[in-house]
């Protein structure tokens, strides 16, 4: 192995409108949009231009036909988000049961098993004994599926296909996003990271808990310009010390910080057609950034906290804490931002490492 060694990276940054959306809902209800625009395009046709005396629907008022609009995607985003969408999220956040890797067939079959060993039918069980029965028949279930193989394979094929659609090169969501782009005039800023141990909402037999949670972050965005820049810093390998810090630096045209009210009308347009509304991560909160601080609370860009710890320390530490508390707290101040006025100004920096 060679002592001293290139590192490739890219840093993006850029400053946008925003606005938070469950990536899972997003995903679910803009595929619904998308299946049923030619009916719901068709519907408004007739209703507007409709002739001869049977074109009843040339009558219903606009507000009925928005109604009917709504009824033919219900259905839809609800099925996209449950049986894919929502579904391999909660796998990736570990927020999913067991019970989430079988479908009902193999849940009811599962069940049906669990009962004839007990050699005895639901009639057979005096009433006083019924809770006792059904309960024997969860425990029998529970056993079955908590020793099973399946479930930690199709866990993590859940993850995997979750982090696919989201793939630059023909990933679905990005066949989704020129929807979103074409029809309201938006783009969808998406990255993926670690929930740290401390954040996260322990639950018992969890699948896949061996393993790290993982999170997705989306915002809806208006275009805008961002700065790239490409790095290659020395490594020395066996000491795995980078030799020298990168930082980058842009101006910013103060012009894009003012938003127009139809720029601003296109999120509304958008959350109300797709049925959404903002949704903040709890792990995604922090300080506001300004760009004049206060006396006392300024801190030098390029300063180092002398007693900041590794980032093995840091994460050894993480991992024996189980602070719900902070979590709970988190998730309100959360909700108390959700309900605040959108879209806001946003500063996004990401640093991409290609895969070796």
């Amino acid at each position: 192995m060679c002592q001293n060694c290139s590192f490739e990276s890219k840093t993006t940054m850029g400053v946008v409108w925003g606005l938070p959306v469950d990536p899972a809902k997003l995903g679910a209800h803009l595929e619904a949009y998308v299946d049923m625009k030619p009916t719901i395009d068709a519907l408004r046709l007739c209703n507007r231009f409709g002739g001869g005396p049977e074109a009843y629907i040339t009558h219903l008022p606009q507000e009925l036909v928005s109604m009917i609009e709504l009824e033919l995607v219900r259905k839809l985003r609800i099925h996209y988000y449950h049986s894919h969408w929502g579904n391999e999220l909660r796998c990736l956040e570990q927020h999913c049961d067991l019970e989430d890797h079988f479908d009902e067939e193999e849940m009811q079959e599962i069940k049906i098993r669990a009962a004839n060993e007990l050699n005895l039918t639901e009639t057979d069980w005096v009433q006083n004994d019924r809770t006792e029965y059904l309960d024997y028949i969860e425990d029998q279930v529970y056993q079955t599926i908590v020793g099973s193989e399946r479930v930690e394979r199709k866990h993590f094929l859940k993850t995997r296909h979750w982090m696919g659609r989201f793939d630059l090169y023909g990933g679905h969501f990005n066949v989704l996003e020129s929807t979103l782009a074409s029809d309201f005039g938006l783009h969808a800023v998406i990255s993926h990271h670690r929930i740290p141990n401390n954040q996260r909402e322990l639950r018992d037999y969890a699948a896949g808990s061996d393993h790290p949670a993982e999170t997705t972050i989306c915002y809806l965005t208006l275009p805008a310009i961002v700065a790239t820049e490409d790095n290659r810093d020395g490594v020395d390998t066996e000491q795995t010390n980078v030799f020298r810090d990168s930082t980058m630096s842009a101006f910013l045209d103060i012009t894009s910080l003012t938003i127009t009210d139809k720029q601003s009308a296109r999120f509304g347009r958008a959350m109300q057609i797709l049925g959404l509304k903002p949704c903040i991560h709890f792990t995604q909160l922090s300080n506001t950034l300004a760009a004049v601080s206060t006396a006392g609370s300024e801190r030098h860009l390029l300063t180092r906290n002398p007693k900041q710890k590794s980032l093995r320390r840091f994460y050894e530490e993480l991992y024996y804490e189980e602070n719900q508390e902070s979590v709970a707290k988190a998730k309100e101040r959360a909700k108390k931002l959700e309900n605040s006025q959108w879209p806001r100004l946003v500063v996004f920096a990401s640093n991409h490492h290609p895969s070796i």
